[in-house]
């Protein structure tokens, strides 16, 4: 008994190689659109949220209520970060998350605040979100850093530039000489290695109150995402869907440009709300 033949009509073939090269536009749109968000878009977002952060900082130094010890709540400012040689002047945060590092460099929670005795960690982006430490593999011995906290400014010169291998010291660990270290990744796409700068505290150090964090989470050494993720991912996803269904009805039923005009402001906030949330998946000095 002959097989029935399995022969697809010619009709059939067309139709199916119009929808594969759809969905390959539709993800190559889409891989397009998130480097955009990556390199561009979110630049401008964090550059709004220095605006915001620095309003507040120095309202606070002000008023004396800038915190300088103890168990400080995570994504307060802390620190006024500047590097002259590279026109860097940047809000600093408490904490080192992917979140945090998204709005500004981040302060290590365990270890001392600038202008403290030891080891004063901040880590910040190289290639996204404002890319702070983008060009700090520049600088070289004898530069100077200044920060200012709600203790005064200090001011740091720089002593080396190192690519720590596996195996080596760990530079966010406590040290007994008084130092800043900044920290972002290296390379740029290679976030699993780290980019080092490290400067002397010259002067005294500020006195440093008791009741630091002990404990540090993964998701805050800057190299590793945030698996915590999937909750805001899925909503945000789902409201993209909701309002792409319903710019699709809206489209069909009324005027194509008073429709183009509503529903493209809630498409391209949806679709920004999306890719943002799936950065925090990404390591937090990328």
């Amino acid at each position: 008994m002959p097989l029935p033949s399995l022969r697809v009509s010619g009709r059939a073939q067309a139709g199916l190689v119009r929808a594969l090269g759809r969905g390959l536009t539709t993800l190559a749109l889409v891989v397009a659109g998130y480097l955009v968000f990556l390199l561009v878009v979110s630049d401008v977002a964090q550059a709004r949220d220095q605006t915001i952060l620095f309003a507040t900082l120095r309202s606070d130094l002000e008023a004396g209520r800038t915190p300088v010890g103890g168990a400080i709540r995570e994504g307060t400012p802390v620190a006024l970060l500047e590097i002259p040689r590279l026109h860097v002047r940047q809000v600093v945060l408490e904490g080192t998350a992917p979140n945090v590092l998204k709005r500004a460099p981040g302060h290590l929670r365990t270890r001392p605040l600038p202008g403290q005795p030891g080891n004063a960690v901040v880590a910040a982006r190289r290639s996204t979100y404002g890319a702070p430490f983008a060009r700090i593999g520049h600088l070289r011995g004898g530069d100077r850093i200044r920060v200012t906290t709600g203790q005064g400014t200090s001011l740091y010169t720089v002593t080396a530039t190192t690519r720590p291998a596996a195996g080596q010291p760990d530079v966010i660990g406590p040290t007994d000489d008084n130092r800043l270290t900044l920290v972002t990744s290296d390379p740029p796409l290679r976030p699993s290695r780290r980019l080092v700068v490290t400067a002397s505290l010259q002067g005294t150090p500020n006195p440093a109150p008791a009741g630091r964090p002990k404990d540090l989470l993964e998701v805050e050494d800057g190299v590793h995402g945030d698996g915590r993720i999937a909750t805001p991912l899925l909503l945000a996803s789902e409201a993209l869907l909701a309002a792409a269904v319903g710019a699709a009805l809206l489209y069909r039923r009324w005027r194509l440009w008073p429709s183009w005009i509503i529903t493209t402001p809630i498409l391209v906030a949806a679709v920004y709300v999306v890719f943002d949330s799936f950065s925090g998946a990404l390591p937090a000095t990328l």
